[in-house]
């Protein structure tokens, strides 16, 4: 995302640190806790925000706005429910967009 309304946005690939294997099983805990009245969903919320969004918070500050464009590997992931170490979503930090393709991004862009 730009720095600002307007600006360019920036493109940045990050290599996750989790298997895929254990990327799908957290995605799918995190679904199923979400998708329950009552689910307890902090922890693996809390987990894979460690694992897919702190990684990149040098490169979010002063973001305005994240777009997450997962590849083919990337399981559905509710990003918008996932918890940092102050407990906001990280949809309360920044309005969150997908994109199916970073192509795709850029053609909406134009």
């Amino acid at each position: 995302a730009g720095p600002k309304p307007g600006a360019p946005a920036t493109v940045t690939p990050l290599r996750l640190p989790l298997s895929a294997q254990a990327l799908r099983e957290q995605s799918e805990q995190l679904r199923a806790a979400c998708g329950q009245p009552g689910g307890d969903y902090r922890g693996v919320s809390r987990k894979l925000h460690d694992a897919l969004i702190a990684p990149a918070a040098k490169l979010l500050a002063g973001k305005t706005h994240v777009v997450i464009v997962p590849d083919s590997a990337m399981p559905p992931l509710p990003f918008q429910a996932l918890l940092d170490a102050q407990g906001k979503h990280l949809v309360e930090r920044w309005p969150v967009s997908y994109a199916p393709s970073v192509t795709a991004l850029l053609a909406m862009r134009d």
